[in-house]
């Protein structure tokens, strides 16, 4: 069904229908009394004008206001909707039924009571009434362009019962005030671009970076009760983040350049020059420092079978460590480093790892051995430390006469 211009009624049947509302001649831009769906999966899109009343059916609905179109009414019913309100459209009132409902508001959005599904709301626009998410564990992402004020008018969203989430994108800068606006809810998410936290920050649930950068400024804190990181999203902990389950899940990247109060299990790569304060069980990769650095653990580590420890050093004998206050299990896995040109004597070593609580257990093997015929990389244990050393076959063992013997033998006393 397309119409242009006035209409009193657009009604769809039980199956799938594809209702498109769109500007008519001058007097006559696109009124509606009622746009309305069946029972079927529909789709309803307007292009400009007034609708009174929108409604979808009890099917999976497909509902769009482009620019220059507003309802004083909108009604999802119980299928699982998705509902976008495009740049300069908007909606009054807004109801939704009892299914999974996908909401995004580019546009203008005054009051809305969603149902007992578990809803995503989407805003980048401008929410101007009460929001009320209702049952359901429901999940609203805030993303560049939002705003909870029209016309001195003030916008609200509460998360309502259940396990309700509050998401960023790639909003910059955020400060604890945007809390202001919003109630009910336990959980916090980022899902893409890069977002700072600044200020003092709590949530009664977890944390999680879905995808792009989540970064905790210095001097901000962050109290949630775990930390899981995908494989999409990089987590940097410049301030200080407490777990109070004491668990972190890395499964993308973690820098903590500041102090995580947790224990970490990290299939991803974690990284920083700051202090991880329970254990590390590292199945993933260990790379202290943002380039030479120490990280500190003030638990235990443990370094598995498949596990990799990158470690940079340089000529000068500077390197990665680990510093780690319990004790280092290490159960084979890889040290990986690349050697920087330079003239090493025979046994010049780096501490890469130490361990208060003593060594147990062994890397398997070094990776990034230097295209030499008389440098390799080895590995040396200590009781309470890990050495990547330099071992150097002698020049003269290369010679087949005296001479050539007496020539390498002056070459190895330059290098003592």
């Amino acid at each position: 069904i397309t119409q242009s211009g006035f209409s009193i009624l657009l009604l769809g049947g039980d199956g799938n229908d594809t209702i498109t509302l769109n500007d008519g001649p001058l007097l006559t831009d696109g009124l509606a009394l009622l746009v309305a769906g069946g029972n079927g999966d529909d789709t309803i899109t307007l292009n400009g004008g007034l609708s009174l009343l929108v409604s979808g059916g009890s099917g999976d609905d497909v509902i769009t206001l482009n620019s220059g179109s507003g309802v004083l009414l909108l009604i999802g019913r119980d299928g699982d909707d998705t509902i976008t309100i495009n740049s300069n459209a908007g909606v009054l009132l807004l109801g939704g039924g009892d299914g999974d409902d996908t909401i995004t508001n580019l546009g203008f959005l005054g009051a809305a009571r969603t149902g007992d599904g578990d809803h995503n709301l989407v805003n980048g626009g401008t929410i101007f009434g009460p929001v009320d998410l209702e049952g359901g564990d429901d999940t609203l992402i805030l993303q560049p362009g939002f705003s909870f004020e029209l016309f001195g008018i003030t916008g609200t969203v509460s998360g309502g019962d259940g396990s309700d989430t509050l998401g960023f994108r790639n909003l910059g800068t955020v400060d604890p005030s945007i809390m202001n606006n919003l109630t009910s809810f336990e959980n916090l998410g980022f899902f893409g671009g890069e977002t700072t936290l600044i200020g003092d920050w709590t949530f009664s649930g977890f944390t999680a970076v879905y995808e792009g950068t989540f970064i905790l400024a210095q001097g901000a804190t962050l109290t949630t009760t775990s930390l899981t990181v995908d494989p999409g999203g990089t987590a940097n902990i410049i301030g200080t983040l407490t777990a109070t389950t004491g668990r972190t899940d890395n499964a993308g990247t973690l820098l903590v350049n500041g102090r995580l109060n947790s224990t970490v299990y990290n299939t991803g790569l974690v990284g920083g020059a700051g202090t991880i304060s329970g254990d590390l069980y590292n199945s993933g990769t260990v790379s202290p420092g943002n380039s030479i650095g120490t990280l500190n653990v003030g638990g235990s580590y443990a370094h598995g079978s498949g596990a990799t420890y990158i470690a940079e050093v340089t000529a000068g004998g500077q390197s990665d460590l680990l510093n780690v206050a319990g004790r280092a299990d290490l159960n084979g896995g890889a040290v990986l480093t690349v050697l920087p040109r330079a003239l090493y004597p025979d046994g010049f070593n780096w501490t890469i790892l130490t361990a208060a609580g003593g060594i147990d257990g062994t890397f398997a093997q070094v990776q990034g051995q230097p295209d030499s015929p008389v440098l390799s990389l080895t590995l040396n244990y200590g009781t309470h430390d890990v050495g990547l050393q330099v071992s150097r076959t002698p020049y003269e063992s290369f010679g087949n006469s005296s001479g050539e013997r007496a020539t390498g033998a002056g070459l190895d006393l330059s290098l003592i």
